[in-house]
C-alpha cells in the first residue's frame, strides 16, 4: 500500500486524537510497516503529539507548529531539502509538513529515539470470530446488541463511545442504542449501513453473490462503496446488492425468514442446492460433498428446529428428492441417484 502524504498526515493526526476509524487504523498500520523510515517518522511525530498534550484534530495545526518551531530554534543549523510538492494550508496539513522538514533537515531532536515495533493493531480494536456451528450474542460499550451468526467476524474500535463503527464479514442482526450525536456504522465490503437507533440485520459472507441490509424497525441510510450512492430504508424493506454487476434492488422481505437464524430456526425458502448446503455447513459447522446428477428443479421450503440433528433434517429434505446421504463427523457425504 502506497499512501500519499496527503492521506498520512490526516491518518496519524486522526489516530493520534482518538478519531481513526477501524479502516483508517488498518491504513495506517500498512503504512508504517511498510518501511523503517516511515516506523521512525510515526514515532517522532507521536513524541512531538504528547509534548504538546495536543487532544484533537481541530488544536493540532497551531499549537503543534508553534513546537516545532520552537524546537528548530533549539537545534543546530542544518541544511533544509525544499518540498516541491504544492501544499494545502490547512492545521493539519501545516503541521505535517513542518514536521517533515523537522525531519529533513537532520536536526537532532530525535537522536534518542529508537523505532520500534508497532503494535497497533492489538492496541486499537476489539474482534469477535465464529466459527461455523457457532453463534454469538454481544454487547457493545455504547450498549448495542449484536447477534453474530456462524462464520462471521466482527471488529470495532476500542474507543468506540466517540467511534460508533462496526466492521463486519458474515451476518449479524443489530439493535443499536439511540445517540444522535453518534451514529452507528456497520461496514461491509460493498455497503456502510448508518443508523442512530435501530434494529436490522445484514447478512454479508464473503463467498455469497450478494449483499442484503433488512431493516425490521428505525431507519437506516446505506452508502454503496464503489459509486458512493446514498439508499434509504423504511421498516419491512431490504436491499439487495449483487456484487458482481453492482445491481442494487429495494424490496420487502419476509420478517420470520430475516430473524430465523437469531431464533434458533432452520429456514428454507424456494432454495437451491448450493443455498442449501452453505446454510446447513455454516449451521452444523460441517463439510457438504455432493455427486451424481443433481435435478434441475431442487428446490427447498420449511423451517426447522435448529437445535435438532442433522441426520433429521436431511431426512425432511430427502422426502421427496432422490438422493441418500451419509455423516462421517464433520464430513458429509451426499449422492444422487442416477
Amino acid at each position: 500500500m502506497h499512501q500519499n502524504h496527503d492521506d498520512i498526515d490526516i491518518l496519524i493526526s486522526k489516530y493520534f486524537a482518538g478519531e481513526a476509524s477501524i479502516h483508517e487504523i488498518r491504513q495506517l498500520i500498512a503504512w508504517i510497516n511498510e518501511s523503517e523510515e516511515n516506523k521512525k517518522l510515526y514515532h517522532q511525530l507521536k513524541y512531538l503529539w504528547e509534548e504538546t498534550e495536543i487532544t484533537s484534530t481541530s488544536e493540532a495545526g497551531d499549537k503543534l507548529f508553534s513546537k516545532i518551531t520552537e524546537k528548530i530554534g533549539e537545534s543546530e543549523p542544518a541544511k533544509v531539502i525544499p518540498i516541491s510538492r504544492p501544499v494545502k494550508r490547512t492545521n493539519t496539513r501545516k503541521w505535517y509538513v513542518a514536521a517533515a522538514a523537522v525531519v529533513l533537515i537532520g536536526i537532532s531532536l530525535f537522536w534518542v529515539l529508537k523505532v520500534e515495533k508497532v503494535s497497533l493493531k492489538e492496541d486499537c480494536y476489539e474482534k469477535y470470530t465464529t466459527k461455523r456451528g457457532q453463534k454469538s450474542k454481544i454487547q457493545l460499550p455504547d450498549g448495542s446488541v449484536v447477534w453474530l451468526n456462524s462464520d462471521s467476524e466482527l471488529e470495532y474500535v476500542k474507543d468506540f463511545q466517540k467511534n460508533r463503527e462496526v466492521i463486519l464479514s458474515g451476518e449479524a442482526f443489530f439493535e443499536v442504542t439511540k445517540d444522535k450525536k453518534h451514529p452507528f456504522r456497520v461496514k461491509t465490503s460493498a455497503l456502510t449501513t448508518e443508523v442512530l437507533g435501530t434494529s436490522f440485520n445484514i447478512k454479508s459472507f464473503p463467498k455469497d453473490a450478494a449483499v442484503e441490509v433488512a431493516l425490521v424497525t428505525g431507519k437506516v441510510k446505506i452508502i454503496e462503496a464503489t459509486e458512493q450512492k446514498d439508499y434509504v430504508l423504511t421498516p419491512g424493506f431490504q436491499l439487495t446488492l449483487n456484487k458482481t454487476d453492482k445491481a442494487i434492488l429495494k424490496t420487502s422481505f419476509d420478517k420470520a425468514q430475516i430473524m430465523s437464524w437469531k431464533n434458533g430456526v432452520i429456514y428454507f425458502k424456494d432454495d437451491d442446492l448450493a443455498a442449501v448446503i452453505r446454510i446447513l455447513e455454516r449451521w452444523y459447522g460441517v463439510s457438504i460433498r455432493v455427486s451424481g446428477p443433481i435435478p434441475d428443479d431442487f428446490k427447498v421450503s420449511g423451517h426447522y428446529d435448529g437445535n435438532d440433528y442433522l441426520s433429521n433434517i436431511l431426512n425432511s429434505i430427502k422426502y421427496g428428492k432422490d438422493f441418500e446421504y451419509t455423516i462421517d463427523e464433520k464430513n458429509v457425504d451426499i449422492t444422487f441417484n442416477p
